[in-house]
């Protein structure tokens, strides 16, 4: 049986290696489909977990704002278009 020092320590290794590759992820997304993509914004949410997790809370309330911020302006971006895409067949039964 291990000793629970060399677990936790073996669990914070694992939540470290974890964190770059969550980084390296955010990464190619924001690189590959910029930053307005869904699997960008959700990169962004995932990576706060990430560091949360391992007890960073100022970058994880950095990447958690910044992913909320971006969600909110893609939802009122959605929003707007639905709007217009509305008026626009409104208009044409006019």
């Amino acid at each position: 049986m291990l000793d629970p020092l060399i677990s936790v320590l073996i669990e914070i290794i694992i939540a470290l290696q974890a964190t770059i590759y969550q980084q390296k992820a955010l990464d190619i997304n924001e690189r590959e489909l910029g930053l307005d993509h869904p699997d960008t914004m959700k990169s962004y949410g995932d990576l706060a977990v990430f560091y949360y997790r391992l007890q960073h809370t100022e970058l994880a309330l950095k990447y958690g704002f910044f992913f909320s911020l971006k969600e909110i302006v893609s939802l009122f971006i959605l929003q707007e278009t639905l709007y217009c895409v509305n008026c626009e067949t409104q208009l044409a039964f006019l």
